[in-house]
């Protein structure tokens, strides 16, 4: 649109045109994509559909709410087991790692105990590097994995064909259903020095878990069997 009203402006001012048609044209807009949000029972057959290490880099999504490329760049050096939090310092873009440049984007996320039991047995945790990589360490491509691991995921739990980065959504929609507001709760609404409480929740189970985690990390808990399962 933009190029359209230069070249009619050049055009009015060498005298081929009186006036310049583009002038009040507006640039469509485009159709925002309908959001797509999984319950629970859906959680459950996809990360059930899943293989490692896409079955706990799904999990991930879910309860952390990162993006794809955050996915992908995280890096053990960024996980705190022991103080149940990792920290989103980079991403994987374009081929290349690059820091989030909005303090936003650069956040402490606290894990679940679920998701810390995955983790903690997570076969790249012991080389060091990408929590998320390929068999020799190296990132995993972006669109070979949407379009042959997401895919694959979507197809064997047979649920209908979403984008990956609906499982954001889904975890915005989790901590709403947990009583918490979306614009205090969402991973990029607090500041850079807020703890962001992760989504817990009894993917066994149809319905979400309310009980509170007696400790100060004031997360919501799960069941021990849950996490057992996951380890």
């Amino acid at each position: 649109m933009v190029v359209l009203k230069e070249m009619f402006k050049h055009a009015v001012q060498w005298g081929y045109l009186d006036a310049n048609p583009a002038q009040y044209a507006e640039r469509p807009r485009a159709e925002d994509q309908e959001m797509q949000i999984l319950t629970p029972p859906e959680i459950r057959r996809l990360l059930d559909a899943a293989d490692e290490p896409v079955r706990t880099l799904l999990l991930c999504a879910v309860l952390t709410g990162m993006r794809r490329g955050e996915l992908l760049g995280l890096r053990w050096e960024d996980i705190d087991l022991e103080g149940h939090r990792l920290f989103v310092r980079r991403a994987l873009w374009r081929g290349k790692f690059v820091t989030p440049k909005s303090r936003r984007s650069r956040r402490t996320i606290d894990l679940a105990p679920t998701l810390r039991a995955a983790l903690a047995k997570f076969p790249s945790r012991f080389q060091g590097g990408l929590v998320f990589c390929s068999p020799d360490g190296e990132p995993i491509n972006p669109d070979t994995f949407a379009q042959r691991d997401w895919a694959r995921a979507l197809r064997r739990a047979e649920l209908r064909r979403i984008r990956f980065h609906d499982l954001r959504h889904t975890y915005a929609s989790l901590l709403i259903a947990q009583g918490r507001t979306r614009s205090t709760s969402r991973p990029s609404s607090a500041t850079h020095r807020s703890r962001r409480r992760s989504t817990v929740m009894d993917i066994s189970c149809p319905t979400l878990t309310r009980r509170k985690r007696r400790s100060s990390t004031g997360w919501c808990s799960v069941k021990t069997a849950t996490a057992a399962r996951f380890a």
